[in-house]
């Protein structure tokens, strides 16, 4: 915990700076044989949420043409799904598809659904099996920085989430507004400051 207040502390400090703390770090505290080199893969830690935004929507499209998701309006497999989803079977039965279950209760609220054939997708239905949204994310749990973007199912930019490590993620809404930036358990705004909100890992 006491880790977590420290870094919190950091990242208001440089929230105001449009300069990572890594950058500002090297040029001014350390000497040449000082300077750690960056492993592969890996991006140094002190995002601050402009240089967050900027990475989180690099390429970004505001919008997703209906060929993309227009065949998965509804849940083709519907039938099949329950089913599965009923009797808590998962891909370990089937190599076709990946179910994600939210229940409230004992009640299912929404499902999602990634199929092997297209693994960079996962589609939301709600309990009728009407498609809420696309999730589209690079499905390589190994690399970070890496993001996963949402859009609605009229391929509207619904959310942006940008994970610099397992425990550490900014969410942007569609427009580019930081929602949350979590630190593993906690959250915090733009500036910095704590949220009243938590989290579990």
């Amino acid at each position: 915990m006491k880790k977590y207040i420290a870094l919190a502390i950091i990242l208001s400090i440089f929230c105001n700076l449009n300069l990572p703390l890594h950058a500002k770090t090297i040029k001014k505290s350390f000497s040449k044989k000082t300077v750690k080199k960056v492993q592969p893969q890996q991006k140094p830690a002190g995002y601050t949420v402009p240089v967050a935004k900027a990475e989180a929507f690099k390429d970004v499209k505001t919008y997703l043409p209906a060929i993309y998701y227009r065949a998965d309006l509804t849940d083709k497999y519907y039938d099949v799904n329950m089913s599965y989803m009923k009797k808590q079977i998962n891909s370990s039965a089937d190599q076709e598809r990946l179910l994600f279950p939210f229940f409230i209760g004992e009640t299912l609220i929404s499902y999602g659904v990634r199929y092997s054939n297209k693994p960079d997708r996962v589609f939301y239905y709600n309990s009728k099996g009407n498609l809420l949204r696309i999730e589209i994310d690079n499905n390589n749990p190994q690399i970070y920085p890496k993001r996963t973007i949402t859009y609605n199912n009229k391929g509207n930019l619904h959310t942006v989430v940008l994970y610099i490590s397992e425990k550490e993620q900014y969410n942007f809404d569609g427009k580019g507004n930081l929602i949350v930036h979590w630190i593993g358990e906690r959250g915090f705004n733009r500036m910095g400051q704590p949220l009243k909100i938590r989290r579990s890992l």
